[in-house]
């Protein structure tokens, strides 16, 4: 169901981050499940956090799209002039059969296509470009685990850690490391989902 608005949007991209966080933090204490059960479920959790995040970013560009005020009150201006929503999706679609809205790039571009100075999304996705491209590593990594997406992620981690972690480090396992020199500390799934909400925050200002 097309929406309306951008604060209705985000609102629910909120309510769904908020509800995501909570259940890391149940299964944080959990004591009836295995390590390698903990390591699943923040993989399930991950997923269906990245997941909203690229349908909320598809949702934003799309309403910027038809010049819906953002939550500062400011209207983005289109260059696109569709009449509904759905004539937004289908006029970008016309030329691709999939739109892509994980690469921060290839938002970012979109964005600056279609958009006057591809506001209100071009700005807080491009100064988090590093973390969503780990992001998007990570989550083909658990999808996919094909060779491509292997020696992605297998870069991904030497950039994190410094040196690669000794034996096979899983996507889940990761989504549990703490995050070094982050105080107050936090797990890296946990790390992912807060600024998912900040990037999610600050594309609807």
């Amino acid at each position: 169901m097309a929406r309306v608005k951008i604060s209705a949007a985000y609102r629910d991209f909120e309510k769904e981050m908020k509800s995501l966080s909570k259940l890391d933090e149940i299964n944080q204490k959990e004591t009836r499940f295995s390590k390698n059960q903990i390591e699943l479920l923040s993989e399930g959790l991950f997923m269906s956090a990245f997941r909203a995040y690229e349908n909320y970013i598809e949702e934003i560009f799309l309403l910027a799209t038809l010049e819906k005020p953002c939550l500062s009150g400011k209207k983005p201006k289109s260059f696109l002039k569709p009449k509904t929503y759905n004539h937004s999706r289908d006029l970008i679609r016309s030329s691709m059969p999939f739109l892509d809205w994980s690469t921060p790039n290839t938002v970012i571009e979109r964005s600056q296509t279609y958009l006057k100075e591809g506001y209100p999304l071009c700005d807080p996705i491009s100064a988090s470009t590093r973390i969503l491209a780990d992001m998007k590593i990570l989550r083909n990594q658990i999808a996919h685990n094909s060779d491509e997406s292997r020696k992605s992620y297998g870069r991904m981690l030497l950039r994190t850690y410094g040196t690669l972690p000794l034996g096979n480090l899983s996507p889940g396992r990761h989504l549990l490391n703490s995050v070094p020199r982050l105080t107050p500390n936090k797990h890296y799934l946990a790390y992912y989902i807060a600024n998912l909400k900040n990037i999610g925050e600050a594309v609807a200002q």
